[in-house]
């Protein structure tokens, strides 16, 4: 490992470009690649959703709030504009998180062997389990590990060492529960960073943020494994294991038609809306009276009163319910942040200050990252984090939505980091 004791730390300048990096990261992966594939393959959503949209509007869209999001992030860099919450120590500390971590694996093991990989598919609703005191802190905690992970990831090598240990058995106790708890293929995102992160710790070895070719080489086959494993889990939260390893060892065809599908549901929802609902207005108002709705319904869910479950409860399923035919129980697709404008009060008018919002939040997470030794991978966690938060992002004013306690959670780190003297920092 190299001597870090000089390491420099980000100034405004570093945590700007940090900031484009990862909107780029994002575009890159959930527009750029996509609209890549149209082109190669031809666009293999058209067939199984409702109305072929053009492609070249969409291609406008998002390429105008991509330049507009970039000069936002850029202007704000001059007011090192940031969210952060008052600083609670307690929430992050080293104690604290590994305690965190103990208790997830305890409600990961019950959720093993009470639930399993396809409860969020085909199990009851949480409200129905009559779980509710182990699920709802289960999907709390999967939060927290997902903010704690950026923490670390943002901290120096020489600022990691005064709690190594105790640091080390937190992302293990993580790991072990996130294994024992995954419902979907976001789950292997987190499981991996935090692997990479053990690897710092432990061995002193950090090929991925390596600048050599054989580094490079190791950053991007780690990738693909990444993608692979997450995609298998993905479809088998649907269809089974067993099923889909038959699949990915027999239909090598239908793995790629798949794989083009999940990750084009952004490409294509900005560009359905940019063909059919461009000057729609009416959408916010149906999205914010179900997010409503379902926040009520949450409530009563949590204090046990007589509720009924609406089926369009967020941005997610309002925008699934646009873009397909055939409805299916318990399914949403994310708009992504191109997609998402139109679910916003105005529609498209609301562009500048929709993007402004973007940018702020882009340059929120990028202050967390206090060094300028970032590699690929956790650029790309990062930029995962973006779509966590912002992919439906008005479903953010939801407090008892996933994305809600995320971003509390992370502007309780920004104001932890940023009240802390920086030698201070571990």
């Amino acid at each position: 490992m190299k001597n870090l004791k000089h390491q420099t730390f980000l100034d405004e300048s570093g945590t700007t470009k940090l900031a484009v990096k990862i909107l780029a990261a994002y575009f890159i992966v959930y527009y750029g690649i996509p609209l890549l594939l149209v082109v190669i393959f031809g666009p293999s959503l058209d067939a199984i959703l409702r109305y072929p949209p053009s492609y070249f509007r969409g291609f406008i869209l998002i390429l105008s709030m991509f330049l507009l999001t970039w000069l936002l992030i850029v202007q704000l860099g001059k007011y090192g504009a940031r969210f952060k919450l008052p600083r609670l120590s307690i929430l992050f500390h080293p104690l604290t998180s590994l305690a965190l971590a103990g208790l997830f694996i305890l409600l990961s093991v019950y959720f093993w062997y009470n639930f399993g990989l396809q409860f969020r598919q085909t199990g009851e609703r949480i409200g129905e389990t009559g779980s509710l005191g182990i699920l709802i802190p289960l999907y709390v905690l999967t939060a927290y590990f997902s903010i704690f992970i950026i923490s670390i990831i943002g901290r120096s090598d020489e600022t990691l060492k005064s709690h190594k240990f105790v640091i080390v058995l937190t992302i293990l106790g993580f790991i072990i529960g996130s294994v024992l708890s995954i419902q979907g293929s976001t789950g292997i995102v987190v499981i991996f960073v935090g692997l990479i992160q053990l690897g710092r710790l432990t061995i002193s070895q950090d090929f991925l943020r390596s600048k050599t070719p054989t580094g490079r080489i190791g950053a991007i086959f780690f990738i693909i494994i990444a993608a692979i494993l997450a995609l298998f889990i993905g479809i088998s939260n649907k269809i089974g294991a067993d099923s889909t390893l038959a699949m990915f060892t027999s239909d090598g065809r239908r793995i790629i038609d798949i794989l083009q599908n999940r990750i084009s549901y952004h490409l294509y929802s900005a560009s359905f809306h940019a063909t059919y609902n461009l000057l729609n207005v009416d959408l916010s108002m149906q999205a914010i009276s179900d997010i409503l709705n379902n926040f009520r319904h949450r409530l009563d869910v949590l204090f046990g009163r007589p509720t009924t479950f609406n089926e369009v409860s967020s941005v997610k399923r309002l925008n699934y319910e646009q873009i397909t035919w055939h409805m299916q129980d318990r399914t949403g697709t994310a708009p992504g942040m191109v997609g998402a404008l139109f679910f916003y009060p105005f529609g498209l008018f609301s562009a500048p200050l929709v993007c402004l919002f973007y940018a702020c939040m882009v340059r929120t997470v990028a202050t967390v990252i206090k060094h300028p030794n970032c590699g690929i991978f956790e650029l790309l966690y990062l930029a995962f984090i973006i779509g966590a938060l912002l992919d439906g992002s008005l479903d953010i004013i939801n407090p008892l939505d996933p994305a809600f306690t995320r971003l509390i959670l992370l502007l309780a780190l920004v104001g932890h980091i940023e009240t802390t003297p920086r030698k201070m920092q571990h």
